[in-house]
């Protein structure tokens, strides 16, 4: 998911830790069908709340 925001060849160097932790942040919180439609991290926090 992450060659959808940075292509194949893009130079990781080249950007901040921040900037790659935005693109990080918003594919955890994009919705997916194996979750029923629920993002990744609405997954996570569900599942260790519950521990």
């Amino acid at each position: 998911m992450v060659r959808r925001v940075f292509k194949k060849g893009f130079d990781f160097n080249t950007i901040t830790n921040d900037e790659l932790n935005k693109v990080v942040e918003q594919i955890n919180k994009m919705p997916r069908k194996i979750f029923n439609w629920k993002s990744a991290q609405e997954v996570f926090e569900t599942l260790t709340n519950s521990l």
